[in-house]
Order: structure tokens, then C-alpha cells, then sequence
């Protein structure tokens, strides 16, 4: 299955012509309620989502959505009882502070993988004030839309974690039902996979909001982890 992000520059800026880093030079989840309340009120439907690295931002009339990185969180309190910006560094990109751009070289690493169709491709589209911007494909997340896998596979995947074979504590077993479903049924080539997971460094972090459908496949849609 080839994914290809079909997006045009403008329809991307129109989301953030109000975007910048805040006094620190930062960027954090503390932010985002500023940021999209400057988003102009005239745009089509769209919404957004907030997790531990990142704002997507989910454009209600385009095919993509919007990822913006967090470079860091607001932690322990000083003597002046401010909070301290403290940035990541097990990211990706020149800082190490970027966890799309994570997602990018796991993108990009996993090319040409049997299992590469599983990971739904993040890639960068451009920066806008200094700052990196990304797209994604818009899938259907797993939260949002619920599971399209069969009863059989889902009996499956129970006993295969019952059994120790597979540890999927966070994972949906009906998403990965699914998966199982899109393998033929095939048991050891889901081990397979899930051990793919692992070695790209998703697993720590996946579970039902990391996860969704894309066409009718299964795929990874935040799969860079989180680390600080």
C-alpha cells in the first residue's frame, strides 16, 4: 500500500500564519490554548489534539493533518516559584528536542520493510518562523472510530496473550486483531510485527490513541515514543 501526503503550502500556513515560540523560545503543551485561539475563526471545521511531544492539528475539509512539535515542558518550580522550561533531548533533529522529526527518520528507516505499511508516514513541511512543521495523511483513529477486525483473529490475539506469546498490555487486541487479519491469519508474522514495534522504539509508547486505520489498514499514527 503506497500512503502519499498530498497537501499544498498554503492550505498548511492558513492553519498557523500565527504561530511563534513564546519569550522562552519554546513551545509547549502550556501554549497551545493561546495558539489555536489565534487561529483564524473563518477557517472550515477542524479541531485539534494535544499529546506529551506535539499539536496535531486536524483540518476538517483536507485529507492531512497538521503536527506541530512540543520542544519541550514547563517542570519543577525555582526559588521564585516560576516553573522551568526544561527542553527534551531524546527527540530527533539538530536538538534533539523534535519528536516529529523522529517520526520522520522512523519513516523514512522503515522503508522497504515487509512492515512498512503499518506506519503511517510523517513528513516535514517546511518551517514557519524558524520552526519545523509537519503533515501526516488523516487516518481514522482507533479511539475515535473503533476496530475492523474479524471474530476469529480477535479470539486469536486473546489466547496469544493469555498464552505470554504476545504482550500487548497497552495495545488494543481488536486493532490488533486487525493487523493479524491483514497477515493472513499468519500468528508468527504478528509476533513479527509487534517485535518491529519494539525496534523502532514505539512499543513503550503505543496504545489505543497511538493507533488507528488508514483505508481500512491498520497503522501506527504517533509513533516516536516519549522519553523525557
Amino acid at each position: 500500500m503506497s500512503y502519499t501526503v498530498n497537501f499544498k503550502t498554503e492550505d498548511v500556513i492558513k492553519y498557523i500564519e500565527n504561530f511563534s515560540l513564546n519569550e522562552e523560545c519554546a513551545f509547549t503543551e502550556d501554549d497551545v490554548d493561546n495558539f489555536v485561539c489565534g487561529v483564524d475563526e473563518n477557517l472550515p471545521d477542524w479541531d485539534y489534539e494535544t499529546g506529551a511531544t506535539k499539536l496535531v492539528i486536524i483540518p476538517g475539509v483536507e485529507d492531512f493533518v497538521i503536527k506541530i512539535p512540543f520542544n519541550g515542558q514547563y517542570n519543577d518550580l525555582n526559588n521564585e516559584g516560576e516553573y522551568i522550561f526544561d527542553s527534551f533531548i531524546s527527540g530527533g533533529g539538530p536538538n534533539w528536542n523534535d519528536y516529529c522529526a523522529l517520526e520522520v527518520n522512523i519513516t523514512e528507516n522503515a522503508r522497504g520493510d515487509e512492515f512498512e505499511d503499518f506506519i503511517l508516514p510523517v513528513v516535514k513541511a517546511g518551517e514557519w518562523r524558524a520552526y519545523p512543521i509537519y503533515v501526516q495523511p488523516k487516518a481514522e483513529p482507533y479511539l475515535e472510530f473503533g476496530a475492523h477486525s474479524s471474530a476469529k483473529s480477535l479470539e486469536r490475539v486473546s489466547r496469544m496473550k493469555m498464552s505470554g506469546e504476545i504482550d500487548i498490555e497497552r495495545l488494543p487486541q481488536e486493532w490488533v486483531a486487525s493487523c493479524l487479519d491483514w497477515l493472513d491469519k499468519d500468528e508468527e508474522k504478528l509476533k513479527e510485527l509487534l517485535c518491529f514495534f519494539e525496534e523502532i522504539g514505539a512499543f513503550d509508547d503505543l496504545h489505543g490513541g497511538n493507533v488507528g486505520y488508514y483505508n481500512g489498514h491498520p497503522v501506527l499514527i504517533d509513533y516516536a515514543g516519549y522519553r523525557d
